[in-house]
């Protein structure tokens, strides 16, 4: 359900951020920061209406940037209709007046925009700055009256309390590397408010969305989440693998990601192997299957086909490990496991626009080649190093025995 509204006498808010490398310098905003006018303020309403009427398992999100749209009046009037309507809403706040939040079933500060808003509501205390978190938190939302807060802390995680949660709900930080902290709290926002609007508990949402927002910052500039992505953040931290953001072995999941980047223009380049023992021959495919396109994705033989295709004693390396060893690769995006002795399965599911082989090939004998060329793909064989082989270092390791 989508509403735009379009105001030509207030001009879109536009930022310019001047970065280095990864680390944001300075930010300038050209904008005009003026609150609605009372007609402004109706059309908003009319579109909250219609769609709180005409949508189900909706959500609200309140993102108030202080830009002006936002002004307590529009707010009450906002949230004032959601609750009739049984429809979680979910701020962002940046005001220190939490009053104006009132009703909301979420508040997402971070600690020092809380801090902010204690010390403007509570004036008596000498320095909201040194309250422990779970006070803070319960002083935001006293003061906010709403429902719960969830508190985002940087590198401390979050803090959630709140009348659906059992008590104060720590989450760790999620260890990651870290390119740019922009969107992490809108990231956050997002998960919560899509995981409320189809009944998600708030308690099983909060250590999601912590997840959501770490992935957030591994992206430069703000991006979309995808549900890819927050799938392996997700099952790499229920298994702590230093690899799993990389590797899945869900392929229907995989290919619903894909259709996503797709569409957003992305090409996506499929190659595939053994790589049982790694070398700069296959460092140097890999980078080049890289160029033809945005995605590359490896597919990996699994043990058990490693060991029809090359015989016993192969593999020398279990799967695990060298998924670990392709996903470490900044050419690699994602790693997947097949069980066939060829790709063609995986190929025909994924459906890449180029497909990678490395070697002296007749690209029509190539498995999948003529199947991506009925979809408008196309084959690319890319040349090898010579003298580097998996069988011949192998070869050497058992002479020198």
């Amino acid at each position: 359900h989508r509403t735009l509204l379009v105001d030509g006498s207030v001009p879109t808010t536009t930022k310019t951020r001047i970065v280095d490398r990864f680390q944001q310098i300075a930010r300038v905003d050209r904008e005009d920061v003026r609150p609605l006018t009372e007609g402004q303020e109706a059309d908003v309403l009319t579109a909250v209406d219609r769609f709180l009427t005409e949508t189900r398992d909706s959500a609200v999100v309140l993102s108030d940037y202080g830009k002006g749209v936002l002004g307590p009046r529009l707010l009450g009037a906002v949230t004032d209709r959601c609750r009739a309507h049984g429809v979680p809403v979910i701020v962002d706040p940046k005001s220190a007046d939490l009053a104006r939040y009132r009703g909301a079933t979420v508040l997402k500060p971070n600690r020092s925009e809380s801090v902010a808003a204690v010390r403007a509501g509570s004036p008596e205390l000498a320095d909201p700055a040194a309250l422990d978190d779970v006070e803070l938190a319960e002083r935001t939302r006293a003061l906010a009256q709403v429902d719960n807060v969830v508190m985002s802390r940087s590198d401390a995680g979050v803090l959630a309390i709140g009348a659906a949660l059992p008590g104060p709900m720590h989450i760790p930080a999620v260890p990651v590397a870290v390119s740019d902290v922009s969107g992490a709290g809108d990231t956050m926002v997002a998960v919560i408010a899509a995981g409320l609007a189809v009944g998600v508990p708030l308690a099983r949402l909060v250590p999601i969305a912590n997840l959501g927002a770490g992935v957030s910052c591994t992206v430069k500039g703000t991006a979309p989440l995808s549900l890819y992505a927050l799938a392996a953040a997700y099952e790499r931290d229920a298994t702590d693998s230093g690899f799993v953001d990389k590797f899945t072995d869900d392929v229907p999941l995989l290919g619903r990601y894909l259709a996503e980047l797709r569409r957003e223009g992305r090409r996506i380049v499929f190659t595939n192997g053994c790589f049982d023992v790694f070398h700069a021959g296959h460092a140097a495919v890999l980078a080049h299957a890289r160029s033809f396109g945005d995605v590359l994705v490896v597919g990996l033989n699994d043990d058990a086909s490693v060991s029809r295709l090359k015989g016993p004693p192969r593999p020398l390396n279990a799967l695990a490990d060298r998924a670990a060893v392709l996903a470490a690769l900044s050419s690699v995006d994602i790693v997947v496991p097949f069980a066939e002795d060829t790709p063609l399965e995986l190929v025909v599911a994924l459906r890449p626009e180029v497909l990678v082989k490395g070697g002296d090939y007749d690209a029509d004998a190539i498995v999948g080649a003529s199947e991506i060329r009925s979809w408008g793909g196309r084959v690319e064989i890319v040349p090898t190093l010579a003298g580097r082989s998996s069988t011949r270092i192998i070869g050497q390791l058992a002479d020198d025995a």
